[in-house]
């Protein structure tokens, strides 16, 4: 077999294409196929370090084939069988690529895999299932569909598939996957070795760009709603937020607040003084999202100007595509490819900055959703850098770009947080953070949502939410969608961000259409019961915030998800990874929503290897087995791994309002545990620069103690001196 080695890659001649291996690091290797008449792969837009040099590895031939070996992995190309075979450290195969299909018009590639091998990731899908063994997936964005083609395996590999086209993901076969792709001309992934699933997704991380820390008020209280009418509106919920001492930090507005789609103004009858308005939210300590959309209608201001300048996504003959959006308006599709067009979006959104909002909410930037495309590809659909369904995928990564370099533009120092619908590979690099999009509301909706949340996390993306109540519809005053609506409450208390949104009341399609809200959706909205129990929550996640913080810094570092499926934890426990609606809350806390109309209980599983203590009562179980837990209306299950330390703060209104809050830990005994303690400004990237606090706390379940290691010596700046401590599971 014809090979040569040139600095981190080797390039194979095989027939009439070229087999391109580059060897990143010793555990990530990128294979791609090069057909007749291609000499190099195409460009990425989820994978920053491709240019990463590696030497360190080996390569030999044999009668079986070329060998390439690095410390933990071992690529085996065998030109008689023909395929490509990787081997792990224990000299197992878990994975062979087939090469007889590689040659068809669109990229594809089948792989054999292990009969007990299981598939988790592939960006949010509310198929129903977390592992899509006998499954077919399409990796395609969709309102509450984002597709990041980034597969993970409970073999200790995952595969990074690097199209950004409509693809689709096969595992319908027992001991077979594959991966095909709508466009493109050659096949190029990466090959992830972990061995484990965070491993997995940490290496993920490294090589489409670490996450930056988002701002600390994003893990407060998000309200929001569908929509607000105007500024007395908004000012008024947020007083009576204050007011009532209900814990908020961010407030939402939603779209037609503008003149025009693509004006980036304020509509002046409704919201006649936005800076105004926006200094209120600050002097109550909350902070202001505006929503932003990539069209613009061809009755903006802004129109001519980017027609005329080529920013627009364009047909095959060079016009401007004016597309009929939702409400029937003719706009033009922004090319977020284009340098020149990213910066003017920026320079026209920053008029909102210069007022005061600094929170970006990115609706419906898949952009497929609601467009003819079908038939619009018959004319061609055009950016700057090539048809866009050979990047249709990237297109809301290149879009959050253009806001995430607009804000750093302005102040590089200020962490950026941006909401998207849909969000790309690599899109964790430019502090993205999204939500499911418009859902449903029922409990089959509610239940999809913890699917789709754990499908996300272990897709890279770190930080997820969903709209509370559904987007959809639903009517405050009705019993049933009252209880709905607080179990979905509870489980949304303990996702990534926590935050409130929908239709409420709608009647109709022009409700939604036009954003007509016709109920309220505020805490206080849905009767005193409701109440009640929905500020014990708001008031408990603001306490556990010393915690999520904590655990969000981890999934910065490692990309460990703080929301993520029991499989990541517990893959040896085959009866915890089955399990699709109960997940890990960061170190130590295990969520069970309750997704079931009228029920006070809920069947549990406690996975195996550990004792777990219900928080509600301290009462200690045995792991392995499944229990009934207690679920009245007002209690969501939560479970406490032994050997955890919980940190918790004070009440609060919002977050930083304590410049040196009181801490307390709670130990939950039954083994040796550990905790990292961590805290900074909240706003500013000074933490790169060691402006943080980072407490190693450690509980010795021998002597029964607790320890402390400050790593910087900052604990006075950021912390009470001494740390209130409760110990759960000792015995009289």
């Amino acid at each position: 077999m014809n090979f040569k080695k040139q600095k981190n890659f080797t390039v194979l001649n095989y027939g009439n294409q070229k087999l391109r291996i580059s060897i990143l690091n010793d555990r990530v290797i990128r294979i791609t196929h090069l057909g007749n008449g291609v000499d190099e792969p195409q460009k990425s837009y989820m994978v920053e370090n491709q240019d990463s040099f590696y030497s360190d590895f080996e390569i030999e031939e044999n009668s079986d084939g070329v060998f390439i070996k690095t410390q933990n992995i071992k690529i085996c190309i065998n030109e008689n069988i023909p395929s490509i075979t990787f081997i792990n450290e224990y000299n197992k195969i878990i994975l062979q690529e087939i090469i007889e299909k590689l040659l068809q018009t669109t990229p594809v590639s089948t792989f054999k895999v292990n009969e007990t091998t299981q598939f988790y990731g592939l960006g949010q899908q509310q198929k129903g299932v977390v592992g899509y063994k006998g499954t077919k997936v399409e990796i395609k964005h969709e309102n509450t569909t984002i597709a990041i083609p980034f597969l993970l395996t409970n073999e200790g590999y995952g595969i990074l598939w690097d199209n950004n086209g409509r693809t689709w993901a096969d595992f319908t076969e027992n001991d077979t996957m594959s991966f095909e792709s709508e466009t493109g001309n050659v096949v190029d992934y990466y090959f992830i070795y972990g061995p484990s699933m965070n491993d997995i997704i940490q290496r993920y991380w490294e090589l489409t760009g670490p996450a930056p820390m988002i701002p600390k008020y994003a893990f407060g209280f998000w309200q929001s709603k569908m929509r607000y009418m105007s500024q007395d509106e908004l000012i008024g919920v947020a007083e009576k937020y204050r007011q009532k001492q209900y814990p908020v930090d961010i407030s939402v507005i939603d779209f037609y607040h503008w003149t025009e789609m693509g004006d980036f103004k304020f509509d002046p009858e409704a919201w006649p003084d936005p800076e105004g308005m926006f200094k209120k939210l600050k002097e109550l300590h909350i902070q202001g999202v505006v929503s932003i959309w990539p069209y613009i209608s061809e009755k903006s201001s802004n129109f001519d100007s980017m027609d005329k300048n080529d920013m627009f996504v364009k047909d095959n003959k060079g016009n401007t595509i004016k597309f009929t959006i939702f409400n029937g308006e003719k706009s033009g599709l922004y090319d977020p490819f284009n340098p020149e067009a990213r910066k003017h979006i920026w320079e026209k959104a920053k008029a909102y900055y210069d007022q005061g909002a600094k929170i970006w909410w990115l609706d419906s930037c898949e952009p497929d959703d609601g467009l003819n495309i079908e038939n619009l590809r018959k004319t061609g659909i055009n950016t700057i850098d090539g048809p866009l369904d050979d990047r249709i995928n990237a297109y809301a990564l290149m879009h959050e770009r253009a806001f995430y370099e607009g804000m750093l533009a302005n102040d590089m120092n200020k962490r950026v947080l941006i909401l998207a619908r849909a969000a790309s590979a690599g899109c964790q690099r430019y502090g993205v953070t999204v939500w499911s999009g418009d859902v449903g509301y029922d409990f089959k909706a509610l239940k999809s949502q913890i699917i789709a949340g754990l499908n996300a996390t272990m897709s890279g993306l770190p930080f997820w939410t969903t709209d509370i109540g559904g987007f959809r519809g639903g009517d405050p005053k009705d019993p049933a969608y009252r209880e709905l609506y607080i179990r979905w409450f509870q489980f949304g208390a303990f996702c990534p961000l926590f935050r409130v949104h929908g239709s409420r009341g709608a009647t109709s399609m022009d409700d939604l259409i036009y954003g007509i809200s016709r109920g309220e959706n505020e805490i206080w909205s849905f009767g005193d019961e409701l109440e009640k129990i929905m500020v014990q929550y708001d008031k408990l996640r603001y306490r556990m915030i010393p915690y999520i913080y904590s655990c969000a810094k981890k999934t910065i570092d490692t990309g460990k998800p703080l929301m993520r499926a029991l499989v990541i934890d517990f893959i040896s426990d085959a009866k915890a990874v089955a399990v699709t609606d109960q997940f890990m809350f960061g170190t130590a806390i295990m969520v069970c929503p309750v997704v079931e109309e009228g029920v006070k209980s809920r069947k549990v599983y406690l996975p195996e290897g550990t004792d777990w203590y219900d928080y509600h009562t301290n009462q200690k179980y045995t792991g392995g087995q499944t229990i009934e837990a207690n679920a009245p209306i007002d209690m969501i299950p939560l479970f406490v791994k032994a050997g955890s330390i919980i940190p918790m703060g004070p009440e609060i209104q919002f977050v930083g309002q304590i410049e040196k809050p009181e801490i307390s830990l709670s130990v939950y005994v039954g083994n040796d545990a550990e905790f990292d303690l961590y805290d900074d400004d909240g706003y500013t990237f000074n933490y790169r620069e060691g402006e943080f606090c980072l407490l190693k706390l450690y509980w010795n379940e021998k002597d029964r103690k607790i320890t402390e290691k400050d790593v910087n010596e900052n604990k006075e700046m950021y912390f009470h001196k001494e740390f209130n401590m409760m110990v759960i599971g000792l015995e009289e």
